[in-house]
This record gives structure tokens, C-alpha cells and sequence, in this order.
């Protein structure tokens, strides 16, 4: 019984120590801050500024409260601190409150990565010729559907490439010529 109580006196310590070193990360995480897509860094100060996507609002750097500046001022009075922070007219770049650095800021929502924007398909146009494993999948995945409904849609796509290896050239005769029909279908299109 001895033994017993000093094993869980030790699992009890060892958790303890795991959760401080958790807090301690925590806290390391909370001083740094993290930075978003809407969080701006001064070059030469370091200092935090923050834009929303819609407006720009500038963080405040006694209070770090984030403030939005009035359109038609060159100065806003921060609500913590009354600080003033200096905004040029044109909204297109700030002052840094702490060095006095102007920076430019976009006004624009972030955007979602370097993609291009998707293009609209003409409703009118035809669609791309079919190859022979394509039309093999659209002929058999409502079967392999049937057969095993409790897999997902990608398993289904590895089932049927599984079976396409599987098949020998005589059977993959049909699907190539469906393939090639829908080929001529394709080029006769103006």
C-alpha cells in the first residue's frame, strides 16, 4: 500500500509540471502576440498596428487599444489614453505613433492567397472530351456506391483505380472507344 501512494505522488508532480510549462507557453504566446493577415509591424520601432479588413484602425501603443480614425481629421484622440495619433487624410499609409514612421496600408479586404480568380464557365460551351478511364468511373462508381456505401468519395476514386489497373486491354476496349466518340463530339464543336 506504501508503494502504491508514492507512484501516484510522482504521476501527480509529473502533471503539475507539464501544465506550468503549458501556462509558461501560454503566456510567452500572449506577450508576442500573434499576427494576423490584418496586423502591420513598424519597420523600425516594432511597434504592432492592426487593420480589420474593412476599415483601419491603429492600435494605440500606451493603452494597445485598437481605435478607428475619423475620415475627415489628421488626428485621433485615443479613448484609453487621449493620445493623439496622426492620420493623413488620403488613408492610404499612417504614422506610427511611437517613431513617427509613415507606413502605407491597403484599405482592401486581405486576400485569400496568391490564386488567381476562379473564371466563370460559358453555360453555352461544351464540356471537355471525356478519357477512357473517365468514362469508366461514371459507369462504374454508382456500383462500387452500392457495393460499399460506408466509403467516403476519395476511397470510391482509389476502388475504381484499382480496378482500371485491374482490367486487361480487351475489356478496356469499350471505355476507349466511348472515349473516342466523345473525342470526334468534342472537335466537331466550333
Amino acid at each position: 500500500k506504501k508503494k502504491k501512494k508514492k507512484k501516484t505522488k510522482k504521476k501527480k508532480k509529473k502533471k503539475i509540471i507539464v501544465m506550468a510549462s503549458k501556462r509558461r507557453a501560454k503566456s510567452e504566446r500572449k506577450e508576442r502576440g500573434t499576427l494576423s493577415m490584418s496586423t502591420t509591424i513598424c519597420d523600425s520601432c516594432k511597434t504592432k498596428l492592426r487593420y480589420p479588413s474593412k476599415a483601419i484602425y491603429i492600435q494605440c501603443v500606451r493603452c494597445e487599444k485598437a481605435i478607428s480614425p475619423d475620415k475627415q481629421a489628421h488626428y485621433a484622440n485615443c479613448i484609453g489614453c487621449k493620445e493623439l495619433l496622426r492620420i493623413p487624410i488620403t488613408m492610404k499609409c499612417i504614422t506610427c505613433p511611437k517613431c513617427e514612421t509613415a507606413m502605407n496600408v491597403s484599405t482592401s479586404e486581405p486576400s485569400s492567397g496568391d490564386r488567381p480568380a476562379k473564371r466563370k464557365r460559358d453555360p453555352g460551351a461544351p464540356r471537355q472530351a471525356s478519357n477512357a478511364y473517365m468514362v469508366f468511373c461514371k459507369a462504374q462508381r454508382a456500383r462500387v456506391k452500392r457495393e460499399r456505401p460506408d466509403l467516403p468519395f476519395g476511397k470510391i476514386g482509389a476502388q475504381l483505380g484499382l480496378m482500371w489497373r485491374a482490367m486487361s486491354a480487351e475489356e478496356k476496349m469499350p471505355y476507349e472507344a466511348k472515349a473516342a466518340k466523345d473525342r470526334e463530339r468534342f472537335r466537331k464543336v466550333p
